[in-house]
């Protein structure tokens, strides 16, 4: 965890799917740090699947930030499964949508957790 409660990460039950949510404000190092602590989880359950709920999330990060999160994130989780769940209207989120699927991340955007949960599941 980092600081405050803001970050929750645990196995959704029954599953292998590890289901990851950050509250509030977030810089650049926290996500980075965030980032590794879902990366610590999936490991810990063998599965290189989470849902990362992104909808009460808010970033004082600019586009280029967002590209070189996408960029990292595709490097450091090639071969994972990830539904985000975002909350609608989300400029900065396509470009790093875009970034990290021109690599071997199987990301899907969404706007509800039952859609990402049902699409994750089905993977």
């Amino acid at each position: 965890m980092i600081g405050i409660e803001v970050e929750r990460i645990e196995a959704l039950i029954n599953t292998d799917v590890v289901y990851a949510s950050w509250e509030g404000p977030i810089t650049g190092e926290q996500r980075h740090a965030f980032r590794d602590h879902i990366m610590e989880k999936c490991q810990e359950l063998r599965s290189k699947k989470f849902i990362v709920d992104l909808r009460k999330q808010s970033t004082g990060t600019d586009i280029k930030d967002n590209y070189e999160f996408g960029r990292t994130l595709r490097r450091k989780m090639s071969g994972y499964t990830i539904a985000a769940v975002y909350k609608k209207g989300g400029i900065t989120e396509d470009l790093l949508t875009e970034t990290v699927q021109r690599g071997d991340v199987n990301l899907e955007v969404f706007y509800n957790l039952d859609d990402a949960k049902r699409w994750i599941l089905s993977q």
